[in-house]
């Protein structure tokens, strides 16, 4: 659930942004995902965890959430109660740790520069909510009803059956989805062959060629099957008629043939002789007859 390899992580944090955002394009103006706050001009952040880099981003936005004319900002944190970081504490103190993580990241700088409200969106992988959570999508759920003249109830219940499936079919894909990486690949272009073969260690005469070629009549298969050497009879079974010409075997007559397949014989480094050296270059090692 917390593997970062294969990205499921960033797809199931996705996904929830992705289902808050269209909710919210429901009821509110100015609605987009990842937008980047304005720069630092020489403010003072009161948090040394804030971030202060010109890239910063949050994952949602929307205006005329809270107050009329205010843009709302909100950042989602998906974390798993079962890590050993939260092994030792509550489920509330969890949610808590991690609501104000977000809130000392992003909470000071967009009140102070960019005149907003920063909500922080902490879910755990099973499907629980923070505080401020709760009240976010308490708020949206009564926005949601009003305009669409629907009952709070029903709204509700299609907001938590959203989320919940959101999180169900992204928790599936982080336990099941198969991770790997992905395979390097070498650019042989510029490749220095020379360079290769030195630093690697390969001795170029030391490479042993095919003992067996045209010229021992056949190659090698028919050589390694003209050294084979059947073993036993393979003469068929033989029968005998009844003296009165009935065509009954006689079972004590018949000569049980002995099994087609054989031990593999073994070449010695002697039947070998003609081609122990080729062209000069090293002996060559026996070999072994596969059974036929």
């Amino acid at each position: 659930m917390t593997c970062k390899k294969g990205e499921f992580v960033c797809i199931r944090h996705d996904e929830v942004r992705d289902v808050t955002a269209s909710m919210l394009r429901e009821v509110c103006r100015d609605v987009s995902t990842e937008p980047t706050l304005l720069h630092i001009e020489g403010e003072q952040l009161q948090y040394r965890t804030a971030n202060t880099t010109n890239e910063a981003q949050v994952d949602v936005s929307a205006r005329g959430f809270w107050a009329r004319g205010q843009r709302a900002f909100m950042d989602i944190r998906i974390f798993d109660p079962m890590a050993a970081c939260h092994r030792r504490i509550s489920l509330e103190a969890a949610h808590q740790k991690n609501e104000q993580e977000k809130i000392k990241k992003y909470g000071d700088r967009i009140r102070n520069v960019d005149h907003g409200s920063f909500t922080p969106l902490v879910f755990t992988t099973s499907g629980g909510m923070g505080p401020k959570a709760k009240c976010f999508y308490s708020r949206l759920a009564d926005v949601m009803a009003e305009k669409k003249h629907q009952p709070r109830s029903h709204v509700v219940a299609w907001m938590r059956c959203r989320l919940s499936f959101s999180l169900l079919r992204s928790a599936l894909l982080c336990l099941r989805g198969a991770r790997y990486s992905a395979p390097t690949t070498i650019d042989i272009a510029g490749l220095d062959y020379q360079a290769t073969v030195v630093e690697s260690g390969i001795l170029v005469g030391s490479l042993v060629q095919p003992p067996f070629s045209s010229t021992h009549g056949g190659g090698h298969k028919e050589w390694l099957l003209s050294r084979v050497k059947p073993q036993g009879d393979l003469c068929p079974p033989h029968t005998e008629t009844g003296t009165e010409g009935q065509g009954l075997s006689n079972p004590r007559a018949q000569v049980q043939a002995p099994s087609i397949r054989h031990q593999p014989t073994r070449i010695s480094p002697g039947d070998l002789q003609p081609a122990r050296r080729h062209n000069g270059i090293g002996l060559v090692s026996p070999l072994t007859v596969p059974t036929l």
